[in-house]
């Protein structure tokens, strides 16, 4: 894939930053009704995310401490899915934001012909958590022996730094093989951006930026320890 193309999908994502970062002094302000994903990152920390509609939670990767919900479109199949959205916790890991990127790329490497990276663009969220941006494009992926089996991806990811836990979330596409066109126009970068940028990081214990809202008391209380995980319905 022609570098010039890479680096023109990057500063897309790099010209979305500054609508994205803005935020309300109350950062939950904005969040719609409707069903928001949750991930419980320590005893009194959660991450939540207003889902898109007909958005709908299709798969759940879970090791402990990792966990993973995966969200797919409307007419999106579990098996051959092509766009998703793949919610990540780290649980009882804090560390800055780039080591998720770093080890995101090193997975996808794994099994992928000709990967490239953006920079990494870092930055502190107005309620003070520490998250880090990066587009990753690999041309062809492959399977376990080493040869081309399919079609080529696109990741959008959003990497998070909590109190109690690392929280990795990203934007998906399959597509064809990556040649002289890089698949994901400019449209879907702004999108994706602000859709990324509309989950939250949030302590139940604290009021404030950090705290989370007294309307989602009930939904996150649901969530337990042993399955760090779930939806539930946001009504006002």
């Amino acid at each position: 894939m022609p570098r010039r193309l890479f680096a023109h999908a990057f500063a897309l994502l790099l010209a979305c930053a500054g609508s994205a970062a803005a935020q309300s002094e109350d950062p939950y302000g904005a969040i719609p009704a409707g069903p928001q994903a949750v991930l419980k990152g320590g005893a009194a920390e959660f991450y939540i995310h207003p889902l898109p509609e007909r958005w709908s939670w299709q798969l759940v990767d879970s090791a402990p401490p990792f966990h993973a919900i995966t969200f797919l479109p409307e007419g999106q199949a579990r098996s051959g899915w092509t766009e998703g959205v793949v919610m990540s916790v780290f649980v009882g890991r804090s560390a800055p934001p780039e080591g998720l990127l770093v080890e995101a790329e090193r997975a996808l490497a794994t099994r992928c012909r000709d990967l490239r990276r953006s920079g990494t663009e870092a930055v502190t969220t107005e309620a003070g958590w520490a998250e880090a941006w990066q587009l990753l494009a690999c041309a062809q992926t492959l399977d376990a022996g080493g040869r081309p089996q399919g079609g080529g991806e696109v990741h959008l990811l959003r990497a998070i730094q909590g109190q109690d836990a690392g929280y990795l979330i990203r934007r998906v596409w399959r597509t064809p093989p990556i040649g002289a066109e890089f698949p994901v126009g400019q449209s879907d970068v702004e999108a994706t951006r602000a859709l990324l940028g509309e989950g939250r990081v949030c302590r139940s214990e604290l009021g404030g930026p950090k705290g989370c809202p007294s309307y989602a008391a009930m939904g996150i209380g649901s969530i337990e320890d042993q399955r760090p995980f779930g939806v539930f319905e946001l009504r006002r």
